[in-house]
């Protein structure tokens, strides 16, 4: 029972309150949402972070102050903004390894079972001294990632929240599956 008030929460928490309304998330106090005007949003990112260029049509929002605390992660192209992140945090600690755990299971076993009302993906990357476990949580428009660390990481869980085109919505393993679909036979009249 406690597995599913966890994937209820984070379904509430993660959901766009309404759907008329472009999806939106906080840096700091600016809304960001895909669509947003580049000349409206980053100067808004600027007054509370510095706006440092990755590469080009990508920002990476970060406190002024402190070069390593990284707010999130802006794309914008053609003057829109058309990716957006936000970070959630990085916890350490045994209560959070527990959590993680607990839902890592519970996502799992929801997916297994086929019970599942967003899309929900699990994913482990590892090498010979490290292993990460990803819980990704797809909805329209929106996808939250938990990161979950194993022995031997920097960080034992970490949380992003990502805004998406509606065409970038679908994962990767969907869109292949769907395309190597059979496809219908058209029928001789």
């Amino acid at each position: 029972m406690r597995r599913w008030m966890i994937l209820g929460w984070l379904c509430l928490a993660a959901a766009p309150a309404h759907a008329a309304e472009p999806a939106s998330i906080a840096i700091g106090t600016t809304s960001v949402h895909i669509g947003a005007a580049e000349k409206d949003v980053l100067p808004a990112l600027r007054e509370q972070f510095d706006v440092e260029p990755i590469r080009e049509h990508l920002y990476q929002v970060v406190d002024k102050k402190d070069k390593s605390a990284v707010a999130g992660i802006v794309e914008v192209r053609e003057g829109k903004v058309t990716f957006a992140s936000r970070d959630l945090g990085a916890f350490e600690g045994e209560g959070v390894k527990s959590f993680g755990k607990a839902l890592f299971k519970a996502v799992d076993d929801a997916k297994e079972a086929g019970e599942q009302p967003i899309h929900i993906d699990t994913q482990i990357e590892q090498n010979q001294t490290y292993a990460l476990k990803m819980i990704t949580l797809t909805f329209p428009g929106r996808r939250i990632v938990l990161y979950l660390g194993a022995d031997g990481g920097a960080v034992d869980a970490s949380m992003e929240e990502i805004l998406t085109r509606e065409e970038d919505a679908v994962p990767q393993r969907a869109r292949q599956a769907a395309s190597e679909a059979p496809k219908p036979k058209s029928e001789a009249k």
